[in-house]
């Protein structure tokens, strides 16, 4: 959607897109890689494994995203985020 700018991702109530373990979320993160209107996303809910790897990765490939609003995630998630967000700096 050429008009989506801000995603709400894996909150119950308000969200784009409610999510669970085990759901795949390859073209969710295609599409947010591939973004280029996409300017705010906010984060409630991170997969642990490999789901949420490629989703951290998805978000590091953006070139649209100016802002991340980040809520409720395990240490591991916000880090995995964190390092993502820090490789794309160097």
């Amino acid at each position: 959607d050429p008009t989506l700018r801000c995603l709400y991702f894996g909150g119950a109530f308000g969200s784009n897109f409610n999510i669970g373990e085990g759901d795949d979320l390859g073209w969710l993160v295609y599409f947010i890689g591939r973004s280029s209107c996409l300017t705010r996303l906010f984060i409630n809910y991170l997969p642990e494994g490999e789901e949420g790897q490629a989703f951290v990765e998805g978000i590091a490939r953006s070139k649209s995203i100016q802002y991340i609003g980040i809520d409720n995630l395990s240490n591991d998630g916000f880090t995995s985020i964190i390092r993502a967000l820090h490789s794309l700096s160097h």
